[in-house]
């Protein structure tokens, strides 16, 4: 049949915590003043406004996009992981020493 499912679970939960990071960094970053008034130009100040408020639109987008990615992607090694224990159970002998996802070492690029 096809090729053996495998996954990096550490490379996901790695990656599961960097986007965690990147949406906490951006929710610290304060909203960009409205300095437009103080342009000296009335289209340099239409655009300093439309930055403004779009920039804090996309930015509360952008860290809610973040974290729904982190959760999905710890939900995916919680997943894997549970699959690989049930499946390593199936197996004769309670598949003792047969279980690699939850060491970290799926994904590796080695088959059985």
């Amino acid at each position: 049949m096809g090729d053996h499912l495998t996954a990096n679970l550490a490379g996901i939960t790695q990656v599961s915590g960097s986007l965690r990071i990147l949406g906490n960094e951006f929710a610290a970053i304060t909203r960009v003043a409205d300095v437009g008034r103080a342009a000296g130009s009335a289209e340099l100040a239409a655009a300093l406004t439309d930055f403004a408020s779009g920039w804090s639109v996309k930015r509360d987008a952008l860290i809610g996009e973040l974290r729904e990615m982190s959760s999905l992607a710890a939900q995916a090694v919680a997943e894997y992981t549970r699959t690989d224990e049930t499946l390593a159970r199936a197996l004769p002998g309670d598949g003792a020493g047969t279980s690699r996802a939850s060491t970290g070492a799926a994904g590796s690029g080695t088959r059985p």
